[in-house]
């Protein structure tokens, strides 16, 4: 019978320190989330859709790595309530286009603010261990 190998406690406590700062972090996202009344879908696309101009539905499903009819109801959504614009290309009237409006805009960057001027699970970190600590995560996403 094969001797079971031995684990690396220090792998084990980084996965679990990994592991307990991404729920801390999810928890403020959908902290976030829910101050906007935004569905994480919805969510998703206000923060991928060009600030400055219309992109094509498709454009933003490839952003998702998604098909443009998984978005058809998240961008109602943000319709019906003002934040974005749909309407056919000019160049191709079967194109479909998607804009944010000045609200949606205006959103936008408050959702930005929200989650990325001071997430939570970094606030105890100084500037510098901020930059080693996305140093080292840069480092580990190039290995993905």
């Amino acid at each position: 019978m094969a001797e079971p190998a031995s684990h690396d406690p220090l792998s084990e406590e980084i996965s679990s320190l990994f592991n307990r700062a991404s729920f801390r972090l999810k928890d403020h996202q959908f902290d976030c989330l829910e101050r906007f009344e935004l569905s994480p879908l919805q969510a998703n696309a206000l923060w991928r859709m060009d600030p400055h101009g219309a992109l094509p539905v498709r454009a933003l499903a490839e952003r998702f790595r998604s098909d443009p009819s998984n978005l058809s109801g998240p961008l109602e959504a943000l319709e019906e309530r003002g934040l974005v614009v749909r309407r056919p290309a000019a160049h191709d009237r079967r194109v479909r286009t998607v804009a944010l409006t000045a609200q949606g805009r205006a959103l936008r960057q408050r959702l930005m603010a929200c989650l990325f001027d001071e997430p939570p699970v970094v606030a105890p970190l100084s500037t510098a261990e901020r930059r080693a600590l996305r140093d080292l995560l840069a480092k580990l996403d190039v290995q993905l």
